[in-house]
């Protein structure tokens, strides 16, 4: 069996983000496990690589037996007519979507799309099931965790549960991927990016957290340093850029991995992004020890009255006291601003 996993840009074909592209973590993380198990995987980063359509049909085998998509709802109209045109082209591959896109819109996604099947939330261990079905010929349209195309209908199957323990899953299979063309003008290069958790425990109003969990659910802190320390020692990396929209949730684990990095002699400057009320001196200074240099801190807005319709749960005292801290101890600031 032969699986291409790829990812559309969201932008018009032929170009590509300016202030940079950073590795797809999704895919990776869904081929590191397909690989566990003997799986022939490909990733076609479409994004960075700036292929237009024609140019990705061009790169998938013949002899592919299951293409899968990941988008956002930026990159959804992309990604759809790109579904078309591999649709027509390779017929008999299992044609499939994931990401948040499908998974907060699952029945309208594959309404609108040529896409035979949708997975919905934590996707390595649906995945996995896909493919052992597809690859005895059994029924694909009860998996739970799917949104799927019976005929003329279109079904949501029941869900699955998140995957609890993150430290079961590899880490991603980054070597897929053309690491040399990932850039950001923000970041010191070679750089990765890594997450350290999944989900959240907060209910910001506009956010889009419905597809990784609504709890948080963190890896240990020797598995996160594991794997900086991997990174480091394969790529030479020497920025880590962290996704986790709320690192320092599990204030024991965020305390653990600085002291880790700092027992292990590693050498990496990091960045990372949090809410303003996860942040105190001693959780920054202890970052700040270990190689952390910037903040990216979700402010939202400047007034307490729209940040309390947002349900962001801070206010603009706690704002300015978090930042002077911050800055009291050297930090690079950036926050995040809602407009309109």
């Amino acid at each position: 069996m032969k699986v291409v996993l790829t990812r559309c840009g969201g932008t018009r074909e032929g170009e590509t983000n300016v202030p940079g592209c950073y590795p797809p973590l999704g895919l990776a993380y869904l081929a590191a496990v397909l690989q566990k198990q003997g799986v022939d995987v490909t990733i076609i980063d479409a994004e960075v690589l700036g292929l237009g359509h024609d140019q990705l049909l061009e790169r998938i085998p013949s002899d592919v037996t299951l293409i899968g998509f990941s988008a956002t709802t930026l990159a959804w109209p992309s990604t759809r007519l790109a579904a078309e045109r591999v649709k027509k082209a390779f017929p008999d591959a299992l044609l499939v979507i994931g990401g948040p896109q499908v998974t907060a819109f699952p029945e309208d996604t594959l309404a609108a799309s040529a896409f035979d099947l949708g997975v919905l939330g934590d996707g390595e261990p649906t995945l996995l099931k896909l493919v052992e079905r597809l690859g005895r010929g059994g029924n694909l349209l009860d998996i739970p965790g799917c949104v799927v195309r019976d005929g003329a209908s279109i079904r949501e199957n029941g869900p699955i549960p998140w995957i609890e323990d993150l430290d079961d899953i590899p880490f991603p299979a980054l070597e897929l991927l053309p690491m040399e063309r990932y850039r950001c003008v923000m970041v010191e290069e070679p750089f990765v990016s890594m997450i350290t958790s999944r989900g959240c425990p907060y209910r910001c109003d506009f956010c889009s957290q419905i597809y990784c969990g609504s709890t948080l659910r963190s890896r240990s802190a020797e598995s996160i340093v594991d794997e900086i320390e991997h990174w480091i020692t394969r790529y030479g990396a020497k920025e880590v850029v962290l996704f986790d929209e709320t690192f320092g949730v599990k204030r024991q684990v965020a305390l653990r991995v600085c002291e880790l990095i700092q027992e292990r002699g590693l050498s990496i400057r990091w960045n990372a992004r949090t809410r303003i009320n996860l942040v105190d001196r001693e959780l920054l200074s202890a970052m700040r020890e270990a190689g952390c240099y910037a903040l990216h801190l979700g402010i939202e807005s400047g007034t307490d009255r729209v940040l309390a319709l947002m349900n962001k749960k801070i206010t603009t005292g706690e704002i300015a006291e978090a930042v002077a801290v911050a800055r009291e101890l050297g930090f690079q600031t950036h926050a995040y601003f809602m407009v309109g």
